[in-house]
């Protein structure tokens, strides 16, 4: 694997302390290998479980409805035909990417 890379996984799962108050996403297959380990945030606690990952972020990445952000300046320093332009692009309901 090339170090300058940046890998996505969607195969994550939970590892989590004994008390459930520390929890990391990991890839799933790298789960295995974690446990023991001590928490990021707390060295006197380890992760000792594995649980599925869910709940509300998850859910909206996954199955909700996204739309693209196009960015754009917005100043006082436009045109005033310009900056029209720019908000109507803004409030369009289909946005082109390269508009």
């Amino acid at each position: 694997m090339d170090l300058r890379s940046l890998v996505l996984c969607s195969a994550v799962v939970y590892v989590t302390s004994r008390q459930g108050k520390r929890k990391l996403t990991v890839p799933s297959d790298a789960a295995p290998l974690l446990l023991g380990m001590p928490c990021l945030d707390a060295i006197h606690e380890r992760y000792d479980d594995v649980l599925p990952a869910g709940g509300w972020l998850i859910d909206r990445f996954s199955k909700g409805d996204l739309r693209r952000v196009i960015a754009a300046e917005h100043t006082g320093l436009l045109e005033r035909q310009e900056r029209e332009a720019l908000e109507a692009r803004f409030k369009a309901p289909q946005p082109r990417r390269w508009y």
